[in-house]
């Protein structure tokens, strides 16, 4: 199963990740290394949808 790829720090409903970023940010670190970081380390990355399949969640139209 694959975690949830999050690119914006308010997604998360955390005060906390919030505050991880930021002092990640103030420390020289990318935007993408920082949300790679948090993502890792986060909860709410890994409560997306379940997933039947190994395929990427698509709609069909």
């Amino acid at each position: 199963m694959k975690n949830l790829e999050i690119d914006d720090v308010n997604t998360f409903y955390d005060d906390i990740t919030r505050c991880q970023y930021d002092y990640l940010i103030e420390r020289g670190w990318e935007h993408h290394e920082a949300m790679e970081r948090i993502t890792a380390q986060n909860k709410e990355a890994s409560r997306g949808f379940m997933q039947w399949e190994s395929e990427s969640n698509q709609t069909n139209n």
